[in-house]
């Protein structure tokens, strides 16, 4: 018996049709695997896991520059490290990629959360500055202080030394200061830290740097402040 061309015709769009949806259900399905397993790779490998190849996956083919760092979440989850520094509020957050911690995925925002670039750093994700035993700020104090505020254009005021930053907060961080050559010039760089109280693994940090011949003494408190910068990191980049 012969079919009616109709039903040969419809036949043939049924089949177009169902090829058109594979071909693009497949990518996504791709693209979900890939994220899948970018996320689970550090606690499924043990001391051997390794997500360059899925994030080589995920990004393929896609702009990221302009996303929104509520579309970065949802592609690639919490990062293990996340800064915001200050005046300006301008953040960055980086994502280990491996066991080893060689490298890791950065990505930076502009002011306004949006994706400025994205680069693979040969850097491990640690913050060498985010100790246990830090002096202690409150939130409330901290928000407070002003200092989590500000616009896009703002400048860090010149008559803001450590001294008034610790005003501020209601005492000294806890300091670290080094002599380090850079440019020619010998220069002293000086940091504190705060650890934000109830707040698992955030921290605040401010520093500075001026010419060694301009720091006699290795004292911090009446040093210029140059930025200061809130910090969030997950235990995966516990240093």
């Amino acid at each position: 018996m012969s079919v009616h061309p109709i039903f040969r015709l419809w036949s043939a769009v049924a089949v177009v049709f169902l090829i058109g949806f594979l071909a693009c259900k497949e990518p996504q399905s791709d693209a979900a695997s890939a994220r899948e397993a970018w996320l689970r790779a550090p606690s499924l490998h043990g001391l051997f896991w390794n997500r360059e190849p899925q994030l080589d996956h995920m990004v393929a083919g896609v702009k990221l520059e302009g996303m929104t760092r509520a579309e970065m979440l949802s592609l690639f989850g919490e990062p293990g490290y996340s800064q915001v520094t200050y005046p300006g509020a301008t953040r960055f957050d980086q994502y280990r990629l491996s066991a080893k911690n060689s490298q890791n995925f950065r990505i930076d925002y502009d002011y306004d959360g949006k994706v400025r670039e994205n680069m693979i750093e040969s850097s491990p994700c640690t913050c060498r500055l985010c100790a246990a035993d830090a002096p202690a700020v409150s939130n409330a104090v901290l928000q407070k202080s002003g200092l989590l505020g500000g616009k896009r254009d703002d400048t860090v005021p010149l008559s803001l030394i450590m001294a008034k930053l610790d005003k501020k907060l209601g005492h000294a961080g806890k300091i670290d200061s080094s002599r380090n050559v850079m440019g020619g010039q010998v220069w002293f760089d000086y940091s504190e830290t705060w650890r934000i109280d109830g707040s698992p693994n955030q921290f605040l940090i401010a520093d500075g740097h001026v010419p060694w011949r301009d720091a006699p003494t290795d004292r911090v408190d009446d040093k210029p402040v140059e930025s200061w910068a809130a910090i969030t990191f997950a235990p995966e980049c516990l240093p």
